[in-house]
């Protein structure tokens, strides 16, 4: 059958739509993201946006610290020179050149100190709305490349990748009993398709109406396999289902936890529910 209402998702591997303000501002980010790992760990949990917001603020002050320290930097400049003019030798007077010089020196370290001090705290405001911002990740279910196992009345969810089309694609349950129920989907596109069991349509079917508690809680193992009419195999990725329960920071990038699923970059998921 064809996967009828089930048109390819248009994706890419990371879930771009949502991670592209993660993209922008990466740069900005790894100024200040190893520094500050630690403190947005503890903002990331879910409906705790005080502590970003918190950090926000403190990035907003630390940039004014620093212009103050910049200022005092250039005053102290201005009375060191004012006092060099002042006592030097009026028989060997200091040369306009080196005064110039000097000045520009000057302007120069002040230059490169304000931008070094403003992208420092731009990092930590972007960093902190980031934390805000990855914090809605927590509590949703992601589809990601791994072995599913799925349930009539537990993890419903599956899926598969496809980077290429394909002509069948067979998706096959094996329940505990080592008994298999396939179900076959032609001229298949390419893209990442999520499908849940209780809309298979399996041969031979799967009683998915047993009055048993025993039957409905039964779990089958998810097995995907692709091939074209020539007989070719092309690659398509098993996509198991894993709720997000955490967001951290490692070495600079954003990791969910995913509780015995382990831990995975944002780039690995492919679809999000």
């Amino acid at each position: 059958m064809e996967l009828a209402g089930l048109a390819p998702r248009e994706y890419s591997r990371g879930a771009s739509t949502l991670l592209a303000s993660r993209d922008a501002s990466s740069t900005a980010n790894n100024f200040a993201l190893n520094a500050q790992d630690a403190q947005t760990h503890g903002a990331l949990k879910a409906g705790n946006t005080d502590a970003a917001t918190s950090d926000s603020r403190a990035a907003t002050s630390a940039m004014d610290a620093q212009s103050e320290g910049t200022q005092e930097l250039m005053d102290n400049f201005l009375q060191m020179m004012l006092a060099q003019i002042k006592n030097q030798d009026p028989t060997n007077p200091m040369d306009n050149n080196q005064l110039a010089s000097q000045m520009a020196q000057m302007h120069v370290a002040l230059g490169v100190e304000k931008l070094n001090n403003t992208v420092l705290g731009m990092g930590g405001m972007v960093n902190s709305v980031q934390a805000v911002n990855l914090s809605n990740w927590v509590g949703r279910t992601v589809l990601i490349v791994g072995k599913p196992s799925v349930s009539f009345e537990g993890q419903t969810a599956y899926g598969f990748e496809l980077p290429s089309g394909a002509d069948e694609v067979r998706v096959t349950f094996t329940d505990e009993q080592g008994k298999a129920y396939t179900q076959d989907y032609k001229d298949v596109k390419p893209g990442a398709y999520k499908l849940d069991i209780r809309k298979a349509q399996t041969t031979p079917p799967i009683d998915a109406s047993s009055p048993l508690d025993d039957d409905k809680a039964k779990h089958y193992d998810v097995s995907i396999e692709a091939k074209n009419k020539d007989e070719s195999r092309p690659m398509v990725n098993a996509l198991k289902a894993a709720k997000v329960e955490n967001v951290f920071f490692s070495n600079g990038s954003a990791k969910l936890a995913l509780g015995l699923d382990g831990a995975i970059y944002l780039k690995d998921v492919i679809l999000v529910e």
